[in-house]
């Protein structure tokens, strides 16, 4: 007589009762990992952005401003998470985007709104920077920004400082 070889039904059902149970231990902290993980990637992004304004302003010796917005404009909300924001230049310091000009595109970058999940409220106005890099002839003060997940327990958000030298540091 041949033995057999294979799996009995008991045994596959076994197994597939394992791997459900593991399953449904990883995919709530796998969730909450993406989630973290597009907080993360929405703060770099923004940073990044703040310091390509700060040395395309010195690069270029003119103004530069990053506002909340889409590419019609600054729309100087302070819900910069719903808006999305842009990065352009201003050199006759008006406050608003310059016209744009040949081989030379303004806004020079545009940001899409982040996912409703994230929040990434600031300022209304515009952060400015002049040619020097620094927010301002006689900037007020620091500039404050928080950005955090809008889920039932996200953690504590982040806040992202522009001080008025224009650097820019998180917390």
């Amino acid at each position: 007589m041949k033995k057999r070889q294979g799996f009995t039904l008991i045994e596959l059902m076994t197994v597939v009762a394992i791997v459900g149970v593991f399953a449904a231990i990883g995919v709530p902290s796998m969730t909450e990992m993406v989630r973290n993980n597009r907080v993360s990637s929405a703060r770099i992004s923004f940073i990044s952005d703040l310091n390509l304004a700060h040395s395309e302003a010195v690069k270029r010796n003119t103004r530069v401003l990053i506002c909340s917005g889409t590419a019609v404009g600054c729309s100087n909300a302070a819900d910069w998470a719903a808006t999305g924001w842009i990065i352009c230049y201003d050199a006759n310091k008006d406050g608003v985007c310059d016209v744009a000009v040949a081989n030379n595109p303004n806004p020079f970058l545009v940001r899409a709104p982040l996912q409703n999940s994230i929040t990434l409220t600031g300022p209304a106005a515009a952060v400015i920077y002049n040619a020097i890099g620094s927010q301002g002839v006689t900037p007020a003060a620091t500039l404050s920004f928080t950005l955090q997940g809008s889920w039932a327990g996200a953690p504590a958000g982040k806040t992202i400082s522009v001080s008025p030298t224009g650097f820019t540091t998180t917390q």
